[in-house]
């Protein structure tokens, strides 16, 4: 009998190992159960979560609001031009070759010497018949119901007739093209508001209607150039 007492010793210890680890296993899986580690294909705890109907707030991209994507040439040249009697006051940059001046009555851009490519420049800062003072006479709306009036108005009935308007958008700058005949010629006018103060390049040459004409292939870089101002 006492080497039978002694046999069941080990037998025992065994036993109770084996009941030892399978407790420690089985409270440490229900502990890790009840206290799950993030990132273990847990869901992210409700404090850091973004509610599935909020709106996002992105910070906004500066650049690409005030960026126009236009970049003058490093060979263009800036003038500046002032009628003192109507009290206009114009800045722009021109292609190599060009000028851009006031004669005393009228504001012209030119080519060369010669005026091969010559463009009259006019606003909507005009001195009507029966005005003392010039005065800007577009206060908003329609340019289009604005530039016919003022076509009317400069040429007068039957000189010439606007036959329609095309919009412009060039890397952010928008304009308007008049389409305009005048006996049997067709012209394009190219208008730009600015500072409220609607600015109109107008052909006054024969290379200037043509398809070699370098203002209208450029047009959206001088505009983007351009300050205008009223001084007084």
């Amino acid at each position: 009998m006492k080497n039978k007492g002694f046999a069941l010793v080990p037998v025992l210890i065994i036993v109770l190992i084996v009941v030892g680890l399978v407790g420690v296993y089985y409270f440490g899986t229900k502990n890790k159960n009840k206290n799950p580690q993030i990132g273990e294909n847990t869901p992210t705890p409700l404090a850091t979560q973004t509610p599935s109907n909020s709106q996002s707030t992105a910070t906004p991209n500066s650049t690409s609001k005030t960026r126009t994507g236009v970049v003058i040439p490093s060979d263009w040249k800036k003038f500046t031009a002032v009628d003192p009697d109507f009290g206009i006051k114009t800045t722009l940059s021109l292609p190599s070759g060009f000028s851009f001046k006031f004669t005393g009555s009228e504001f012209l851009i030119q080519k060369g010497s010669d005026a091969s490519e010559l463009w009259t420049y006019l606003t909507s800062i005009t001195r009507l018949e029966g005005q003392e003072n010039a005065t800007n006479t577009y206060a908003g709306g329609s340019r289009r119901e604005w530039y016919q009036k003022y076509f009317t108005d400069i040429n007068g009935v039957g000189t010439g007739k606007i036959l329609n308007f095309e919009d412009k958008n060039e890397n952010g700058i928008s304009y308007l093209v008049a389409n305009v005949q005048q006996g049997n010629i067709t012209q394009k006018h190219y208008l730009y508001l600015k500072n409220n103060i609607v600015n109109i390049f107008k052909p006054s040459s024969e290379v200037a209607y043509s398809s070699k004409a370098i203002i209208p292939q450029n047009v959206a870089t001088v505009f983007y150039s351009l300050s205008v101002e009223k001084t007084k």
